[in-house]
């Protein structure tokens, strides 16, 4: 690909700002698009231009035709999306100039992947290794599917469409709870392990960046705020025979329990892009995107890379987890997601961003959590 000018969809993530420094450092003019006018990315000295868009869920087709006149008018090269606005993109892909390459995969095995059932089922019949998992849409399957469940073992049920760990309902403890079954439902075994994250990007069907990552300081029961490279071996190969099997190309990303029976079990997919990005700084990831040559990209520098804002904030939870001494210790081994000495405007500007969403969630009644993504999840919607 003959790439030049670039443009990021989500630029309210700090995964996205990373991508865009690492593009911008390698002499790309890189552009963000994003519904959410306080982005992060906005106020970046690596981005050329910052574009404010209707939102992804509620206007995709007025989302999709203010994309398409970006793509234009600035003459883009490469589109990537970052954020669930993927799925609305990856729907209208034919709206876009051949010009432009979308780097994402085909709408039907991004939405299948996004599935947490259809997930399963998918890596199932490619023979890899997955917990055992029932999908509930009904309160009459919900009740006969939990009266034939053993009643020593302990179960976890989710929605088939989340994030971020919410919604979640645990069993037999909660079997009474009201739930809308109309959602779709996944009941799985509550793996009790250690949890990890990977981040891989991948083109036909061949893994040619990689990480892997301790899920450990989270945020509630979900999203994790600090990272830090390891090598698993299991789950690696667990990942690339996922990837060859389905001949997958693009950003992928996977959540594993690795349970006290000494296997990696995955839990749920995320094709798009992570904050295991902050592992591949001072990487040459972007070559990956640009020509997929060279071989698998992995990083060789164990270094913490932390949401420090959101260690701070929620450094009760840390500390009540983790212990005092462990959680001083990862913020002082951590290098901040965000700070940059040379574009250190997105960390002066994440407190207003922060307070923007705390105003949504305010409106909308709803978590601040679920107000950062808001104007852009995709829940099943068909376009």
């Amino acid at each position: 690909m003959n790439i030049n000018r670039v443009l990021l969809t989500g630029g309210r993530a700090p995964a996205t700002l990373e991508l865009a420094r690492l593009f911008s450092q390698q002499g790309y003019y890189v552009h963000v698009a994003d519904s959410f006018p306080y982005a992060l990315c906005r106020v970046s000295k690596a981005i050329e231009a910052f574009h404010d868009v209707p939102a992804a869920k509620q206007r995709p087709q007025a989302f999709i035709d203010e994309l398409v006149k970006i793509v234009v008018a600035e003459q883009i090269d490469l589109l990537i999306p970052t954020c669930e606005e993927i799925f609305t993109i990856a729907q209208f892909q034919d709206s876009f100039p051949a010009s432009c390459t979308l780097l994402a995969e085909r709408a039907d095995r991004l939405l299948r992947v996004h599935h947490k059932f259809e997930f399963i089922e998918w890596a199932k019949r490619l023979g890899l290794l997955v917990p055992e998992t029932y999908y509930i849409d009904s309160e009459e399957q919900w009740y006969n599917q939990l009266d034939d469940l053993p009643a020593n073992e302990k179960y976890i049920a989710k929605p088939v469409y989340t994030r971020s760990s919410s919604e979640l309902i645990y069993l037999p403890m909660d079997r009474e709870k009201p739930i809308n079954y109309k959602k779709g439902w996944v009941i799985q075994p509550l793996l009790q392990g250690d949890q990890y994250c990977t981040y891989s990007f991948a083109r036909n069907g061949e893994v040619i960046a990689h990480t892997t990552y301790k899920s450990e300081f989270r945020v509630g029961a979900g999203a994790t705020i600090s990272f830090q490279h390891e090598r698993q071996e299991e789950i690696e190969q667990w990942v690339r025979e996922f990837v060859r099997k389905t001949n997958w190309t693009g950003q992928i990303a996977f959540d594993f329990i690795c349970h006290s029976d000494g296997r990696c079990y995955p839990i749920e997919c995320n094709p798009r892009l992570t904050s295991g990005i902050h592992l591949f700084r001072h990487t040459a990831l972007v070559e990956k995107f640009v020509t997929g040559s060279g071989g698998i990209l992995i990083p060789t520098s164990n270094r913490r890379v932390s949401l420090i804002g959101a260690m701070c904030i929620f450094a009760g939870q840390q500390v009540k987890q983790h212990g005092l001494r462990k959680y001083i210790q990862a913020l002082r081994d951590s290098e901040d997601a965000v700070f940059h000495r040379q574009d250190w405007c997105p960390f002066m500007y994440q407190l207003n961003a922060s307070y923007q969403f705390a105003k949504i969630a305010k409106r909308q009644r709803i978590s601040v959590l679920e107000a950062t993504t808001a104007d852009i999840v995709w829940d099943g919607e068909r376009q």
